[in-house]
């Protein structure tokens, strides 16, 4: 289900939807997202809604916040 979710979604993407070299990482790390994890959890292709848009975890980290 995730593999076809990935391939799908965002419709029309150039290059591999599981990242460099078909890798799928599923991590990010406190400074961003790797190259080898899919692309739709970064990319905003096609007005794609990404979680860590451009790699970068800042924005995402900004919202898991807690107070």
């Amino acid at each position: 289900m995730i593999n076809s979710i990935c391939q799908r979604y965002p419709a029309k993407r150039r290059g591999n939807p599981f990242g460099w070299e078909g890798g799928g990482a599923l991590i990010a790390f406190s400074h961003g997202c790797p190259n080898n994890a899919p692309a739709i959890l970064w990319t905003t292709a096609n007005e794609w809604q990404p979680i860590f848009k451009g790699r970068t975890t800042i924005a995402a980290a900004d919202g898991l916040s807690h107070r």
